[in-house]
């Protein structure tokens, strides 16, 4: 495609961005350059582009001459993406990536990773979703800092939480790079980060989900107030005993490690329901 602005693009196409869809466009390569040159590629065979726009990191990640598997909901932006970027490397799938399973679409490939600017409202659920398959083992995501901040969080600080906890547990974060609001149109009323996720070795277990989101139920209650919704008395007496737990300890005041060692104590008893 021809040096050609965001907004140009929009308009040769009569698009309109998608606030539903939360489309704030990259609009500086520069960006997408220095994604590229953060990306661990060794023994790669694949990536995984969730909403790739209007193609301007898609450009970039065609020229690693590794097959790219692009998922985009929005059908007006596919046409765009297949009018302008062909390539035998480029696979493009109009579908909304929540509703997929990633493992089967990537299941030719041994080694993936994943790579996204994603919405807030979904950025979440897309992390999730990329820890529990088995087959994408890292994650290269343009997340709002606010997010970004909240999975780096530690321990006795405001943004940690359950989540931050899920993922810290399954996988090991790091800051790429910032990138301001200004790099995007439309321009977004908040600054963006670009963090890697790389997976760990252990498996994903439902049940851990479940309880961190009871620990955290109601952050302002202490860990045993939310926990005697669930679980005998006696059974939280026991166990904070024996992790010599002060009564009054609060989930966001235990690390990573130590709330797992937790769940296991209350393992058997949690119900997934």
């Amino acid at each position: 495609m021809a040096p050609m602005t965001i907004q140009t693009i929009l308009q040769k196409y009569n698009i309109y961005p998608s606030k539903k869809l939360g489309q704030n466009f990259i609009n500086n390569p520069k960006i997408c350059e220095q994604i590229i040159t953060n990306l661990d590629l060794h023994h790669v065979d694949a990536i995984l582009e969730i909403g790739p726009g209007l193609g301007v990191l898609t450009q970039q990640l065609l020229t690693l001459n590794i097959p790219v598997i692009a998922i985009e909901i929005d059908k007006r932006l596919s046409v765009v993406l297949r009018k302008n970027y062909v390539s035998p490397h480029l696979t493009i799938i109009t579908h909304d990536a929540l509703k997929l399973d990633w493992f089967i679409i990537c299941k030719s490939s041994a080694n993936v990773i994943l790579v996204a600017n994603i919405p807030y409202i979904i950025s979440s659920q897309i992390i999730l979703k990329f820890l529990q398959t088995t087959n994408i083992h890292s994650a290269y995501l343009m997340v709002q800092t606010e997010m970004a901040e909240r999975i780096m969080a530690h321990v006795s600080t405001h943004q940690y939480n359950a989540f931050t906890i899920l993922v810290q547990y399954y996988a090991s974060v790091e800051k790429i790079l910032n990138v301001s609001a200004t790099n995007f149109y439309p321009q977004p009323q908040v600054d963006s980060t670009v963090v890697r996720i790389v997976k760990t070795d252990k498996f994903w277990d439902d049940k851990f989900a479940l309880f961190l989101r009871r620990c955290f139920m109601a952050k302002r209650q202490t860990l045993w107030n939310n926990l005697k919704l669930w679980y005998d008395k006696k059974l939280i007496k026991d166990v904070f005993d024996h992790l010599k737990f002060d009564y009054k300890i609060r989930a966001e005041n235990i690390a990573v490690n130590l709330m797992h060692q937790l769940y296991q104590k209350f393992e058997p008893h949690v119900i997934n329901k």
